[in-house]
């Protein structure tokens, strides 16, 4: 997958320009990231190109914002379409990721750490599965 990395300040935007992120190229743009990870740690995914997105490309972008939040950065999403948003809701990761209508309200978000410390995820018994994020709490940490 084709990616274009632009700074603003210590922001790193990501633009994708494939319009699917699944299995076929999930690795590939989970690897490219982790490369850009070491210099930056705060990013945004411009999506605006993407039309669809399946478990191996949601399952990236989590373990991307996971390995950001231990470093005290975040990720932050812009120009997700409406597709693209419901798989999302139904995944409930709009709840973990912040999604912004452009980049430009991405970049002016007022916080950029992340304040969830880790996901649990686990499967009920009649099937459902149950996810909840843990807070993470500074004052706590500092005790």
């Amino acid at each position: 997958m084709d990616m274009l990395i632009e700074s603003f300040r210590d922001v790193a935007i990501v633009t994708l320009s494939g319009a699917q992120l699944d299995a076929v190229n999930a690795k590939e743009f989970k690897k490219g990231v982790n490369e850009l990870i070491q210099t930056h740690t705060k990013l945004i995914f411009d999506l605006s190109a993407v039309r669809f997105i399946d478990s191996y490309g949601m399952g990236a972008m989590l373990a991307i914002l996971m390995k950001l939040n231990v470093q005290g950065g975040d990720l932050k999403l812009c120009g997700v379409n409406s597709t693209v948003r419901m798989l999302f809701e139904r995944a409930y990761l709009h709840r973990l990721f912040e999604i912004f209508k452009n980049r430009e309200e991405a970049i002016r978000a007022d916080r950029w750490q992340c304040d969830w410390k880790s996901i649990d995820i686990a499967l009920t018994p009649d099937g459902a599965i149950r996810r909840r994020a843990r807070a993470f709490s500074k004052e706590k940490s500092a005790a």
